[in-house]
């Protein structure tokens, strides 16, 4: 009896281990690009992670839908690790990179600074956050010479069958607790 104990006691053991196991960034070892996302794969474990949105710079792609199911795996989390540890992290990627403006700020001509918001759809199957690094500023000159410098911010819509989130007004709320979603930067309340 005492055998069949210790071997039940192991075997409840390796399962436990073996439900930790499953979420470990070694077994992200694949990546693929769909619909504009960076999405790291764990192929055995049929999981996957969203990582950075390159938007095409049209007004269509700011109305973001994180993708449910990539290559057969549930895309359950927003940025996180691949490999060896390497940080994923959600940001959207601009069409131009971060710069500096050429007319000295408080000059005539200046770039104005608005807010360019993108609104972030969550399916059903999207249950963590786990690694947001916040999406770069980047300068546009407009057909007129003008500079804008745009800020992104985010908006939210949330599939009412997902058990993790939802959105009020906008904002992300985890249903656990109602506590207000705090990695990503909202647009400023004007």
């Amino acid at each position: 009896m005492k055998k069949l104990s210790a071997i039940l006691l192991i075997l409840l053991m390796m399962v436990s281990l073996s439900s930790c196991v499953g979420d470990w960034s070694l077994n992200y070892s694949d990546t693929v690009t769909a619909d504009g996302w960076d999405i790291a794969l764990d192929r055995d474990g049929k999981m996957a992670f969203a990582a950075a949105y390159v938007w095409d710079g049209s007004e269509e792609g700011r109305r973001i839908r994180i993708p449910d199911i990539v290559e057969g795996c549930t895309v359950f989390k927003l940025g996180g690790y691949f490999g060896r540890g390497l940080p994923m992290p959600f940001s959207v990627v601009m069409p131009a990179g971060p710069g500096e403006s050429v007319i000295p700020a408080g000059e005539e001509g200046a770039p104005k600074s608005e807010e360019l918001l993108f609104t972030l759809v969550i399916g059903p199957y999207l249950e963590e956050i786990a690694n947001v690094r916040e999406s770069s500023d980047f300068i546009s000159v407009k057909e007129d010479g003008t500079q804008v410098i745009y800020h992104p911010v985010f908006a939210f819509e949330v599939d009412e069958k997902n058990p993790s989130f939802y959105a009020k007004e906008g904002k992300l709320y985890q249903k656990r607790g109602d506590a207000l979603v705090t990695d990503f930067e909202y647009p400023s309340e004007k």
